[in-house]
C-alpha cells in the first residue's frame, strides 16, 4: 500500500474476469474515498484485514475461491494457521 494509507476496513469483495478486488475502507477518509483494490495487494500488505474479512462473511464458496485464487487454504485460515 502506499506509504501514510491504513485500511479500515474491507468492506466487499467482488470477482471479475481481472481477478478478485476489495472495496476497502481507508482510515481517516469518509466513504467517498472508498476503492477497489486488487485482493492480492491487499492480501500481503493486510493479511490480518483479510483473514478478518472472510471470518465476518457468509459467503464460503465465495470465501473458498478467494482463498484458492491467494494460494492459501481457507481451513487454515479459519483456525487461524496460515
Amino acid at each position: 500500500l502506499s506509504k501514510g494509507f491504513q485500511i479500515e476496513e474491507i468492506v466487499e469483495l467482488k470477482q471479475n474476469q481481472n481477478g478478485f478486488f476489495f472495496d476497502v475502507k481507508w482510515y481517516g477518509f469518509t466513504n467517498e474515498f472508498n476503492s477497489w483494490e486488487p485482493a492480492k495487494i491487499i492480501w500481503e500488505d493486510a493479511p490480518q484485514m483479510v483473514q478478518k474479512f472472510i471470518w465476518k462473511s457468509k459467503k464460503v464458496n465465495l470465501m473458498k475461491r478467494l482463498c484458492e485464487f491467494l494460494n492459501v487454504r481457507y481451513e487454515s485460515l479459519m483456525n487461524n494457521d496460515y
